[in-house]
């Protein structure tokens, strides 16, 4: 078990329904909704569209999976 857990922003979680262009070391990966959370470390969320281009036979439009929240930063699209 992990003792020391990665900080998440409790102020400011992922919203179900909202949709965000998910970074990972300041670099656009893609663009997905959230499709749910329920408050802790991990969300799910659907891919709307790749943004990488290195990355892009990677993440499909519609591909839906788990992200840890802490290793992402989740700007918020209007």
């Amino acid at each position: 078990m992990k003792r020391i857990h990665d900080k998440i922003d409790k102020e400011n979680p992922p919203i179900v329904g909202a949709n965000y262009i998910l970074k990972h070391d300041g670099a656009d990966l893609y663009s997905a909704e959230v499709i749910e959370y329920k408050g802790g470390c991990w969300a799910k969320i659907k891919v709307n569209e790749p943004l990488h281009p290195e990355y892009s036979s990677l993440y499909k439009n519609g591909d839906i999976f788990d992200v840890k929240i802490a290793s992402y930063q989740f700007d918020s699209i209007a």
